[in-house]
C-alpha cells in the first residue's frame, strides 16, 4: 500500500510507520485573518485534490452561524488567493480554496513525504494529524518548523507496526487504487502524478478517485489505531525537541 511504506522486517514483514498530531498557529498556516475576523467559524479540511499544475487544493468546510461573514472575511484574507463555494448545508458550506504560495508551517511538515490525513481548527490553531513512512521524517519536520521560527506543538505521536501478512480492511477497489497511486508517484515530493492524471490512469472520473483515495486511507488509518499494534508517545506541547529519530 502507498500511503504505509516504512521500514521493514524482512523476518515477519512488519513495516513501520508514525502518525503525530501537531497543532500550528494559524498565523504561521491559513485562515488567520478570517478566524480573527469571525469569532465563532471553525473549517475543517475535506480533502486535498491536485490542480493541473500540481498545486495542491484544498477542500475546507466551513461551519459558522453567520456563513456571510466568513466570506467577507475570506475575501480580505491574504492567505487566499481564491475560493469557489461547492455546496452548502445547515450551518456549513464547502469550499475549494486556492492558499497563497508560501504557507510555511504547511510546506515544512509536508516536505518530509509527510500525509495530511486530517485537519481543523481549534483555538486559532489548526490540528494536523499526519502519517510519515517513519520517525526520523517526523523528526526532520520538526526540525525545519523550529528553525523557520514556527511555533510548533506536537500532541501525539503513534508508531505503529502493521503485519504485511495480515489481511486489511480495504475492499480490492481500495487496494488496487492505493497501489496505482503509489507505483504512479502520487505519494512522492513532488508528486509525479497529479489527481487527474491518476483518474484516467484507472478510467474512473476525478471525483470517483478522490472519495476512493479517502475512504482508503481512513480504513487504513482506523486499522491502524484500532486493531494493529500501536506503541504511543505523548509528546510535550511545550517541547517539540523531545522528539527523537529511530
Amino acid at each position: 500500500m502507498g500511503c504505509m511504506r516504512g521500514q521493514e522486517s524482512g523476518e515477519h514483514g512488519v513495516s513501520e510507520s508514525t502518525i503525530a498530531v501537531a497543532s500550528v498557529p494559524a498565523s504561521a498556516a491559513v485562515l488567520d485573518e478570517t478566524l480573527r475576523s469571525v469569532r465563532d467559524v471553525r473549517f475543517e479540511l475535506e480533502t486535498v485534490v491536485a490542480s493541473g499544475s500540481d498545486a495542491p487544493i484544498p477542500l475546507i468546510w466551513a461551519f459558522s452561524d453567520d456563513l456571510d461573514a466568513v466570506e467577507a472575511a475570506l475575501e480580505s484574507d491574504g492567505t487566499i488567493v481564491s475560493y469557489d463555494r461547492l455546496s452548502e448545508g445547515t450551518g456549513r458550506r464547502l469550499y475549494r480554496m486556492n492558499w497563497e504560495e508560501g504557507v510555511e508551517a504547511i510546506d515544512h511538515l509536508l516536505d518530509e513525504a509527510g500525509i495530511v490525513l486530517d485537519a481543523y481548527t481549534r483555538d486559532h490553531s489548526w490540528c494536523v494529524r499526519l502519517l510519515f513512512e517513519e520517525r526520523s521524517a517526523l523528526s526532520a519536520a520538526v526540525t525545519r518548523c523550529e528553525a523557520a521560527g514556527i511555533d510548533l506543538s506536537i500532541e501525539m505521536i503513534k508508531d505503529v507496526s502493521i503485519d504485511a501478512e495480515e489481511p486489511h480492511a480495504l475492499t480490492d477497489g481500495q487496494r488496487v487504487t492505493l497501489s496505482a497511486a503509489y507505483e504512479n508517484g502520487y505519494y512522492d515530493v513532488p508528486r509525479a502524478v497529479t489527481l487527474s492524471e491518476l483518474s484516467e490512469e484507472l478510467g474512473i472520473s476525478h471525483q470517483s478517485l478522490s472519495e476512493r483515495l479517502r475512504r482508503a486511507h481512513r480504513a487504513v488509518i482506523e486499522e491502524l489505531v484500532h486493531e494493529g499494534t500501536v506503541e504511543s508517545t505523548v509528546a510535550s506541547t511545550d517541547s517539540p525537541r523531545t522528539i527523537t529519530s529511530d
